[in-house]
C-alpha cells in the first residue's frame, strides 16, 4: 500500500498490486483483474516474473459514477425495453460525458502520484492501463475483451487513458453482458477500477491455458503464441502458433505453425503500438522454442497450483526474462465430479452422457428427484426390481449416476467393441452419437481399459440379463409378427385402460403415502402399455430398421437409397421427425 507518511485519501484510491496483501486488495476494491494480479504476484517463485503494476481502485471511479447517475443518460439506459439504436445513441453521450467529469481533490492527488510512479518507476516510462471490474475475471464471468485497454502510455497521457477506460464500461456490450449477468442473479452494477502496470517491450507474447478448453482435459496445456506484443494473439490479425503440451509426460503432443505476416512492437520513442512487417524468416516458423516452452508450462502450473483451477494466462517474453501478465479463471470448461477425473498419469477415462440423444436431449443438470425418477423408470422399463440399482454412484461402473447427469463409461465397453462399431450400428437411430464415436477424440487405444474394474465381470452381467423379462418381451413381439392386426388392436385395448388409470390417480392425487408412493403408481400405470411397446421395440422393430438400413447402404439406385433413407431418417411431412426438430 503507498501512504505518504500521513493518512491520505489516496492510500484508498491507489495500491501496489506488488506488494499489497492480497486480502487488502479485494475484488471489490481494485476489481477481478487486479485482484487476481495482487494474488499471482505474492506466489514467491512468481515474483520475478511480475511486473510493477497499481491499481487505481473502485474508490477513485466512484465520484465519477455517482456523478453519472443521476444523468437522464445513466437512467434511459438501464431501461430494459431500450432498442439498440437507442441505446447506441445514449451510450455515446455517456461516453462524451466522462472526457469532462471533474477530478475532486483525492482524485487529483492519486492521479498525481500514480503519474509520478510511471516517470520515476516504469522502464521506457511507459504504462499499460487496462480495466478491472469488480467481477471481471472471475469464476463465472470474465468480460473479457469488452473494456478498454491503452498501451504505451506516459505520465502526461494517463489521465485521458483513464477516462477512455473508464468510458467503455458504457460500451452498449457491456451493457447487454451486465444484462445477462443480472438475469442469472449478479448485481446490478459492476463497480470500476484500473490497473496501471509497467509496459513491457515483448518479443514473443500469447495466451496459456492449464486446461484444453477444446476438449476440457486437464493434463494438457494449450498455448498459442506470435512476434511481438499480445494483442496480435487477442485481435486475430495474425493466425497464432498453437502448441499443446502433455503436462504429465512433459511433451509437445501437437504444434502448429501459424501465419504471422505482421508483429505488434512498441515504440519506445514516443510509446505508440506500430503494425511491422516480419520478415519471411519468422513468418511462418515458429515462435517458442522447445526450452521456452517447458518454463512457460511450468509457471502456468505453478498459477493453476495456487488458484486450485485451471487458469487463462497471458504472457509475454522479453529479450531477458518471462513476463506474466494476467490470469483469469477458464470459465469454458465442461466441468464433472472429481471422483470422475483420474489423477496425472493414470489411465484415461472415456465417459459419455446418456441424457444426450437425438430424440431425448437435455443438456441442463439434474436435480435429485430427476435422478431418482430417472433410476426407478428405468428399472421399470427392463423388469429389474426396485431394489436393485443398475445406476450406481461409482464411476468405475459401465452406467453409473454423477452429483447432476447420467453417464456410461465406455473405456469399459471398448475393452470389447470398437468405436468404428459403435458409430456403425449408431449411425441410422443416433447419428450426432455415432458422429462422436467416428471422431478422432474417440480412441480405443488411449482410453480402451486393459482390467476391468472389480465387480464388473460376465458373471455379473450374466445375472443382471437373467432379471430382464426377456421371454416376456419376445412372446410380446411374437404374437404381433403372427398377427400385427390383431396385436394392434390389443396393444390399443391396453393403452386405453393405462391412460384411464392415469387419469383416475391424477383426479385422486398424491396420497398421505408421500411423493414417491405416488410415483410409483404412475409408473405402474403406465407399465402394461410401456412393456407392449418394449417387446416390440427390442424383437421387432430395431430388426425391421437394420433390414431398411441395410438396404439404404447396399441400395441399387439412387431412387431406392432415397427411399430407404427417408424410412430410416425421416422425411419432410413425418411427424416423427417434426417432433424431434421441434424439441
Amino acid at each position: 500500500m503507498d501512504t505518504h507518511g500521513s493518512k491520505q485519501p489516496t492510500i484508498t484510491m491507489l495500491l501496489s498490486l506488488n506488494t499489497t496483501d492480497p486480502s487488502d486488495a479485494s475484488a471489490a476494491i481494485v476489481g477481478g483483474k487486479a485482484a487476481s494480479l495482487a494474488r499471482l504476484y505474492k506466489i514467491p517463485s512468481l515474483q520475478p516474473h511480475a511486473p510493477l503494476s497499481y491499481a487505481l481502485t473502485t474508490a477513485f471511479f466512484r465520484p465519477w459514477l455517482e456523478i453519472l447517475k443521476t444523468s437522464n443518460e445513466y437512467i434511459e439506459c438501464q431501461n430494459d425495453g431500450i432498442s439498440q439504436d437507442r441505446l447506441e445513441v445514449v451510450c455515446n453521450g455517456l461516453k462524451l460525458s466522462c472526457k469532462t467529469l471533474p477530478l475532486d481533490a483525492a482524485q487529483d492527488r492519486a492521479l498525481k502520484e500514480m503519474s509520478s510512479k510511471i516517470e520515476q518507476d516504469f522502464k521506457h516510462g511507459l504504462a499499460a492501463v487496462r480495466s478491472s471490474a469488480v467481477e471481471e475475471d472471475g469464476t463465472d464471468q470474465s468480460f473479457a475483451g469488452i473494456f478498454e485497454t491503452k498501451l504505451g502510455v506516459r505520465a502526461s497521457q494517463l489521465e485521458d487513458a483513464l477516462r477512455e477506460c473508464f468510458a467503455s464500461k458504457f460500451d452498449p456490450r457491456v451493457l447487454h453482458y451486465m444484462a445477462k449477468q443480472k438475469a442469472s442473479g449478479s448485481k446490478d452494477d459492476v463497480g470500476f477500477a484500473v490497473v496501471v502496470m509497467e509496459m513491457v517491450d515483448s518479443v514473443v507474447a500469447g495466451v496459456a491455458f492449464s486446461a484444453n478448453p477444446l476438449n476440457s482435459d486437464r493434463d494438457e496445456c494449450v498455448i498459442d503464441s506470435s512476434w511481438g506484443l499480445g494483442e496480435s494473439v487477442v485481435d486475430g490479425s495474425v493466425t497464432a502458433d498453437r502448441f499443446i503440451y502433455e503436462k504429465v509426460k512433459k511433451k509437445i503432443v501437437h504444434q502448429a505453425i501459424g501465419h504471422k505476416p505482421v508483429e505488434k512492437r512498441l515504440d519506445l520513442a514516443n510509446g505508440q503500438v506500430l503494425s511491422l512487417t516480419v520478415g519471411s524468416d519468422r513468418c511462418d516458423a515458429f515462435s517458442l522454442t522447445t526450452k521456452t516452452l517447458d518454463e512457460l508450462v511450468e509457471l502456468v502450473g505453478l498459477v493453476e497450483k495456487e488458484y486450485g483451477y485451471p487458469m487463462d494466462v497471458e504472457w509475454a517474453y522479453t529479450q531477458d526474462i518471462l513476463v506474466l501478465l494476467q490470469a483469469r479463471p477458464i470459465t469454458t470448461l465442461f466441468w464433472i465430479d472429481d471422483n470422475m477425473i483420474t489423477k496425472p498419469g493414470e489411465q484415461r477415462i472415456l465417459y459419455y452422457d446418456i441424457n444426450i440423444a437425438s430424440e431425448a436431449t437435455t443438456t441442463t443438470p439434474f436435480h435429485h428427484m430427476d435422478m431418482f425418477l430417472f433410476n426407478r423408470m428405468r428399472n421399470a422399463l427392463i423388469g429389474l426390481p426396485e431394489e436393485m440399482r443398475v445406476f450406481r454412484n461409482d464411476p468405475q461402473m459401465p452406467v453409473f449416476n454423477a452429483s447432476t447427469r447420467q453417464y456410461g463409461n465406455l473405456s469399459i465397453y471398448f475393452k470389447f467393441i470398437t468405436p468404428k462399431y459403435c458409430a456403425k450400428e449408431c449411425l441410422v437411430l443416433d447419428p450426432y452419437l455415432s458422429s462422436l464415436f467416428a471422431s478422432k477424440d474417440c480412441s480405443r487405444k488411449k482410453y480402451r481399459l486393459e482390467k476391468l474394474p472389480k465387480g464388473v465381470n460376465i458373471r455379473n452381467f450374466i445375472w443382471i440379463l437373467r432379471q430382464v423379462p426377456v421371454l416376456k418381451f419376445h412372446r410380446i413381439a411374437r404374437k404381433f409378427h403372427k398377427d400385427p392386426e390383431k396385436g394392434k388392436l390389443r396393444y390399443l385395448e391396453i393403452l386405453k385402460n393405462d391412460i384411464a388409470n392415469l387419469k383416475a390417480l391424477e383426479e385422486r392425487g398424491c396420497s398421505d403415502k408421500g411423493l414417491v408412493h405416488y410415483f410409483e403408481e404412475l409408473i405402474q400405470c403406465m407399465m402394461p402399455s410401456l412393456t407392449e411397446e418394449l417387446g416390440l421395440i427390442m424383437f421387432l422393430l430395431f430388426r425391421l430398421y437394420q433390414k431398411m438400413d441395410n438396404k439404404r447402404l447396399f441400395a441399387k439406385t439412387e431412387d431406392e437409397r432415397m427411399e430407404y433413407d427417408a424410412l430410416c431418417g425421416g422425411y419432410e411431412g413425418d411427424e416423427l421427425m417434426q417432433i424431434n426438430v421441434s424439441a
